[in-house]
């Protein structure tokens, strides 16, 4: 196991998703945040939420909260990429 795929494990509280398509190459670590501590995960959207590529990052960044136990749950909120203004 890769440290970067273990560094996942002990994340509590929220995690920023910025840039990311949440791609199926990369459902090993959604995996981790379905079944880990995380209890709020923001997604970044570009563009036009109703595109048909945010659809579906939206669509499998809900999914995430449907594995968790009540007693863990994860609250998914999306926020406009422009806005976050990263890079300056």
């Amino acid at each position: 196991m890769s440290k970067a795929y273990r560094s996942f494990i002990p994340i509590k509280g929220a995690l920023f998703i910025y840039g990311h398509s949440l791609s199926d190459n990369d459902n090993h670590i959604l995996r981790l945040i379905e079944i880990g501590k995380i209890s709020q995960l923001y997604v970044s959207i570009y563009g036009n939420p109703e595109n048909e590529n945010n659809i579906k990052l939206i669509q499998k960044a809900n999914a995430l909260t449907t594995v968790r136990h009540p007693r863990n749950p994860l609250e998914v909120f999306f926020y406009d990429a422009e806005s976050a203004q990263v890079w300056r």
